[in-house]
């Protein structure tokens, strides 16, 4: 390979952070009308920031993807193989330690807080669903039964459901290069072709939590980091260049697509093509851009590197203390929501996520090589890519001015488009429990 090296796997890989550090503020924008009023706000040229919940899910998902499959690839060039029960186990092993604890909380929480109002049976049967990452599957076919404040799991559900797609993919055909790229460009095509499909036949709400349809941005990654080491150099000549379009791209996407059918059409392909342009920009340039430089700033940095503790954690706090400060105004309300959020996460990182990392390093975990798994992959924690968990996106949500009581077809996804769907597969269930 000639040309100029390229910067250090750290600087490189502190974009990423940067970029899953400003996703998940998309993330927790999109859920903010669980704690304040957003009448305002829909009639603000910046509403689609409020709105851009599938947007910051494309980018977890497509840096995941890729991260996840450059790991696997990469074991397959040193050892011509993959360690497959130990790539899955790693990952699910990050991700639960989030997600478990936060099923242990809401436990508790409904056996002490007379506020949680959810009845027995669904409660046992949403953690069932949670602590198996089957979830998504039951939040779609039951709307009416799941616990709407821990909706927004369905993302580590396909998450893990796809990274075994993906681990087996690469196993199989991981040494036949030309196979592997030429089945997830199909892919690619068929899954763009199947969401369309499931919009115009099933409904919007179908769509947002099927597992074939939100797969899309793991096989957008998957296909980058298969192809992207043949044009590696050519990507490093035009990085300087296709950095800031891929961001401009992104912006104006996220002004103009929320949750709509659009994402399931051109706007999701536009959304993947962008994400996927930064990625590869980012991963081979020889030299940081202005641009660059501000997506690692240490702020934005930090968000990345705690996104998964951050998205685990939010949403049901940001349910909880709505549910107590009824009588508060929304900004008492905003400010505590957060003090807690931020609590929770840091208490995460301690207590979590470092221990995690530790034994995570244990050569025991890789037979090949003690590091090379994913201490350099954050697919799953938006953590610094080089020593952290993985990324988690976030899942779809809507700015809104309901309350979290108003519509649990809404609220289970966080999108007002997707209630339609919600209610139709459920009538008559208007009389079914609500919040």
């Amino acid at each position: 390979m000639t040309g100029a090296a390229p910067l250090g796997g750290r600087r490189r890989l502190a974009a990423l952070d940067g970029l899953r550090g400003a996703a998940i503020v998309l993330v927790v924008l999109s859920h903010g009308w669980a704690l304040w009023p957003t009448k305002g706000i829909e009639a603000s040229p910046v509403v689609g920031l409020f709105r851009a919940g599938n947007l910051a899910v494309t980018i977890f998902f497509v840096v995941g993807g890729f991260l996840l499959t450059r790991s696997l690839l990469g074991q397959v060039d040193r050892s011509g193989t993959v360690a497959a029960r130990t790539a899955v186990l790693r990952r699910y092993a990050r991700i639960s330690a989030h997600v478990y604890p936060l099923v242990v909380a809401i436990l508790v929480v409904h056996a002490l807080d007379d506020t949680d109002i959810y009845d027995r049976s669904s409660l046992r049967q949403s953690v069932v669903r949670i602590l198996t990452y089957t979830w998504n599957w039951f939040l779609r076919d039951s709307p009416l039964l799941a616990r709407p404040d821990v909706g927004h799991l369905w993302y580590v559900c396909v998450y893990l459901q796809v990274t075994v797609l993906l681990v087996i993919l690469v196993k199989l055909l991981g040494r036949h290069r030309a196979i592997l790229v030429a089945l997830l460009a199909v892919a690619t095509v068929a899954i763009a072709l199947w969401r369309g499909w499931v919009v115009g036949h099933e409904s919007l709400y179908s769509a947002l939590l099927r597992t074939t349809t939100r797969m899309d941005g793991m096989v957008w990654g998957a296909l980058l980091a298969a192809v992207l080491p043949r044009f590696r150099d050519r990507v490093a000549r035009v990085a300087p260049g296709l950095i800031p379009l891929s961001l401009v791209g992104l912006l104006a996407l996220a002004l103009t697509t929320g949750h709509d059918e659009s994402y399931f059409g051109w706007a999701g392909v536009a959304m993947n093509v962008a994400v996927v342009c930064f990625v590869a920009a980012a991963v081979t340039a020889t030299r940081p851009t202005v641009v660059q430089r501000g997506l690692e700033v240490r702020p934005l940095v930090w968000l990345g590197n705690a996104s998964m503790a951050i998205f685990v954690w939010h949403y049901p706090i940001f349910w909880a203390v709505t549910r107590h400060t009824a009588t508060w105004s929304w900004f008492t309300r905003t400010i505590v929501a957060l003090a807690l959020t931020a609590v929770f996460v840091l208490l995460a990182q301690r207590f979590v996520e470092r221990p995690l990392q530790a034994w995570l390093a244990h050569p025991r975990w890789d037979s090949t090589s003690p590091a090379a798994d994913d201490t350099q992959d954050a697919s799953t924690n938006p953590a610094p890519a080089d020593s952290r968990t993985e990324s988690p996106a976030e899942f779809p949500a809507d700015s809104r001015t309901e309350s979290p009581a108003q519509s649990r077809a809404e609220s289970l996804t966080g999108s007002p488009a997707a209630a339609g769907g919600a209610q139709d597969q459920a009538e008559p269930a208007a009389a079914g429990p609500h919040d």
